[in-house]
């Protein structure tokens, strides 16, 4: 537990869970976008999955300025699941929000979301848009943004999110009411349980969309394990079918969706691993896709890139510079339809 003082934060309105393993400069960085918050008051909730270097240090160091921020380590690492779902337990304030330690908040976060969810009272959730950038400062997606404004709910929220998108938690702030909606986090699905999260809320309650964007997401480079991603979707899956707010119709459709997006994530987990050079995992996902999806064409779409790849040295570093390039005039594209200080924000988080 983490032990109780008498502070500013003793009356807080928000949790902000930060749970981190071994990334202390960029773990400070998620703290100050809490703290530079233009409302809201905020606990700041770190919780240390036994790094063993000096996370505690950095934490603490804030913590002797700012007393709203609180620090707990673990005895010993549990994993990233479980050590989100131990802040999940701790939350004892209103409304909170979950923070990666390599993402931040856009000062007027909870400023907006707070708002929203002031305006819609029946809304148990507020969803702001979330910029998506990889650790060359590239912006790759703004999250949300198919969305419109306002209130969702189900069951056509369901229908929304497979369609749309999914929101990214990241620039969401939820009640508290929302845990004994979904009972947590479901461990089956530790390598998507964001997504499951979400996905079952909205087939059981009333959401905002904010039209702001509130934080910014560093997505992940490293090739996505194929088997966990397997167990956690046929999970996800699973749920959906038993959602007792979704009609049968409703259910099917949405168990068809998840098993296309299923089939999309496992071939761009083959094409990833082939473009690497990890054969193996590559031919994995092309039999996956062949035997499970009947997706024939892409399988060997994997399987060629796989062979390429390997023989021809050359390839992958033609394929990486022609993913930059794609990348350089995406990300410009898409910071045209930024305001200024979204882009100026997120000019601070470039490297260098």
């Amino acid at each position: 537990m983490i032990e109780p003082r008498i502070d500013p934060s003793a009356d807080a309105l928000v949790t902000t869970v930060i749970p981190t393993y071994r990334r202390p400069a960029l773990l400070k960085r998620a703290i100050e976008s809490v703290l530079g918050q233009t409302a809201g008051t905020q606990r700041i909730a770190v919780y240390d999955n036994a790094s063993g270097d000096d996370t505690g240090a950095v934490v603490l160091d804030i913590a002797r300025r700012d007393p709203r921020v609180r620090y707990h380590r673990q005895a010993a690492n549990l994993g990233p699941f479980e050590n989100f779902r131990f802040g999940l337990a701790e939350v004892s304030t209103p409304f909170f929000s979950l923070l990666s330690d390599d993402d931040v908040l856009l000062p007027r976060f909870y400023e907006t979301a707070l708002s929203a969810l002031r305006e819609h009272p029946t809304a148990l959730f507020a969803v702001t848009r979330v910029l998506q950038v990889d650790r060359t400062g590239h912006l790759l997606s703004i999250e949300g943004r198919s969305w419109s404004p306002g209130l969702h709910g189900p069951p056509d929220s369901v229908r929304e999110m497979l369609r749309l998108g999914y929101v990214t938690w990241t620039g969401t702030l939820f009640r508290r009411e929302v845990i004994q909606r979904t009972g947590g986090f479901d461990s089956q699905t530790a390598a998507a349980f964001d997504l499951d999260f979400l996905l079952r809320l909205a087939a059981r309650c009333p959401f905002v969309i904010c039209d702001r964007v509130g934080g910014v997401y560093m997505a992940e480079t490293s090739v996505v394990a194929l088997e966990a991603s397997l167990i956690a979707w046929e999970k996800i899956i699973d749920n959906i079918s038993i959602e007792p707010r979704l009609s049968t119709s409703e259910r099917a459709q949405a168990q068809q969706a998840l098993r296309q997006q299923l089939a999309g994530l496992v071939y761009r987990i083959g094409r990833a691993a082939a473009r690497q050079g990890k054969v193996p995992e590559a031919r994995s996902a092309a039999r996956v896709l062949r035997e499970r999806f009947a997706e024939t064409r892409r399988a060997r779409l994997i399987e060629a890139t796989a062979v390429v790849c390997r023989r021809v040295r050359v390839v992958p570093a033609l394929l990486a510079l022609l993913l930059q390039g794609y990348r350089d005039v995406r990300s410009s594209g898409l910071r045209g339809r930024l305001d200024a200080g979204d882009r100026r924000f997120l000019e601070t988080m470039e490297p260098g």
